[in-house]
């Protein structure tokens, strides 16, 4: 049905399109337009607008000064993207409003467009997520707590993370993903999703370099970054009090003493301050003196190893939670309806299904070997965790939605980027006097984007030249349509080719350097701020096999 509605739609888009823009299909003259006529064009334009994309004030004085401003999105208008359902038939997004974000140095009335366009998430969350009022009733009658779906904590404190040891005292442990940051979220992801559902203390681990993570020359940490400069989490109590968060420093100084889970006490004097250095800061490198491996095995003595197998394919999992199963023991898995038991099978296929039980909910210490090629986590949740009961697996995916997002300082740079193409569109081809008229309802669109994976990308097939690249995608843009690429080729001419073809300007993330700030920015979040704005094209085509990419599709879903 959702197909069905979808190809409806999308045909009766062209036909608007077709009617008021004269597009042309597949058709030559729709996509290939003499570099001459582009000049005329433009020619016409004053060429001033260019210094007012410079200048993120003087960009916020013409659009507020000439009302080039769209409308923005009521915070109540929480039925987002496609498959946006009306209030009455989600009651899970009762009395939830989208959320903000907060930009320094941004008018009042565009901050609040930034925050209508490009914050995906709600908060406040609504209220049976907030509250987390699922429940089932058991074998005597009783209402109890969904064992999925645990309490949050009244209020959990950062600063004071002994807490946990009255509060959580149950930890789930993890290694870093050996691949890019889009591999890291991923297994990031995962691990966030089973410590919230498990009702565990997540133990992050030391600060480290991270691969393609490139920091500024002279950066003060030498490179070491944590998930918590990127994601907003130790700064989100509602998060927090839902999965309580420490470091690995803070983890041996709670439980490494005697009376402790991963006790210290076994160890000479010289181990013992070896693994607390570890735990400060550490490399992946076995000749390091500091290698993080070390902590790793030390956790992994003292917990109780994950059990999902990633690799060989022929040996992969899924995990399965049924709430029956857990409460009552895998003898239960027999008696499951055929409904349930088709639904796991179509779910998991050839990937032989692994059941949530209660011993590994019990253990004091779950730790997840995710750096070892045989246990990572590089599967997207949604197609890992299976939820038998799809009202809790929907609570979780809306739990990704609202709590795994970045820190503003990556939506007020995409923000600023996003709203100068969108000015330019309206200065060049647009009705400037008519702002946002060819943006969805979600105020997507005015230009859109491209991703060209170069670098070390380890699928020969999708790496080939900008001609090509051209050839591939020419029927998806518009004519004159302004397209953002995101890439991470530096050679300037590789782009020749598909720029002498192309209809429309060709736009690039340094070409909105000066007026994003974006060399006060920390460069690790170069490629978050690209993801955000990549998202918000009125069409996307990115590399296959790529994270980066794939998570691109995510966010134009949320959108």
């Amino acid at each position: 049905y959702i197909l069905q509605k979808s190809n409806s739609q999308n045909e009766k888009a062209k036909e608007e399109v077709a009617r008021e823009h004269g597009w042309k299909g597949n058709a030559a003259e729709n996509f290939v337009r003499p570099a001459a006529a582009v000049a005329d064009d433009i020619e016409v334009v004053d060429k001033s607008y260019h210094e007012n994309m410079k200048s993120w004030s003087k960009l916020q004085q013409i659009l507020l000064q000439n009302n080039m401003l769209p409308t923005p999105i009521p915070r109540t208008h929480t039925s987002r993207g496609f498959s946006g359902l009306p209030p009455d038939q989600t009651p899970a997004l009762e009395g939830a409003l989208r959320g903000t974000i907060h930009c320094p140095n941004t008018d009042p009335q565009i901050n609040e467009l930034l925050s209508s366009m490009l914050a995906s998430w709600n908060e406040p969350r609504g209220t049976r997520d907030d509250l987390a009022q699922y429940y089932y009733t058991d074998k005597d009658g009783t209402r109890q707590q969904h064992p999925f779906v645990p309490l949050p904590l009244d209020h959990f404190d950062p600063q004071h993370p002994e807490e946990v040891r009255t509060k959580r005292r149950r930890y789930l442990t993890f290694e870093p993903d050996t691949g890019g940051w889009n591999n890291l979220r991923i297994s990031f992801e995962n691990i966030l999703t089973l410590a919230a559902l498990s009702g565990r203390t997540l133990v992050l681990p030391p600060e480290q370099s991270m691969y393609l993570l490139y920091a500024k020359k002279g950066d003060t940490r030498n490179g070491y970054r944590q998930y918590t400069d990127y994601f907003n989490m130790t700064d989100n109590s509602d998060f927090l009090r839902r999965v309580p968060i420490i470091s690995a420093e803070e983890f041996l100084r709670l439980e490494g003493g005697d009376d402790g889970f991963v006790p210290l006490n076994g160890y000479d004097e010289t181990k013992k301050q070896h693994l607390l250095d570890v735990a400060k800061g550490c490399e992946e490198r076995k000749k390091s003196e500091v290698f993080c491996e070390d902590l790793y095995d030390h956790y992994l003595a003292h917990g109780q190893l994950q059990p999902l197998i990633s690799e060989p394919v022929a040996e992969q999992n899924c995990f399965v939670f049924d709430k029956d199963v857990f409460l009552y023991g895998d003898e239960y898995i027999s008696k499951l309806s055929e409904d349930v038991q088709s639904r796991i099978q179509t779910y998991c296929k050839n990937r032989p299904p692994v059941y949530y039980n209660k011993t590994m909910h019990d253990a004091p210490v779950w730790h997840f070997e995710t750096m070892d090629l045989k246990w990572r986590l590089l599967t997207h949740s949604y197609a890992l965790l299976f939820f038998t009961d799809p009202v809790i697996g929907n609570y979780y995916l809306r739990f990704a939605r609202d709590y795994f997002r970045y820190h503003d300082e990556v939506y007020c740079a995409a923000g600023k980027m996003i709203l100068a193409m969108q000015y330019e569109k309206d200065v060049l081809f647009g009705d400037a006097h008519n702002p946002g008229a060819d943006l969805d309802r979600e105020l997507v669109g005015g230009y859109s984007s491209l991703h060209v994976r170069r670098g070390d990308l380890q699928f020969p097939e999708v790496r080939f030249d900008s001609a090509t690249w051209y050839e591939n995608t020419k029927e998806l843009w518009k004519p004159n349509e302004i397209l953002y690429i995101a890439t991470d080729e530096r050679n300037a001419t590789f782009f020749d080719d598909f720029r002498r073809k192309h209809s429309g300007p060709l736009r690039f993330f340094d070409d909105f350097r000066e007026l994003a700030d974006l060399d006060s920015i920390d460069s690790t979040l170069y490629g978050m701020i690209e993801t955000v704005v990549s998202s918000r094209g009125s069409v996307f085509a990115g590399t296959w096999f790529s994270t980066f990419s794939g998570y691109i599709v995510r966010l134009r879903g949320y959108y």
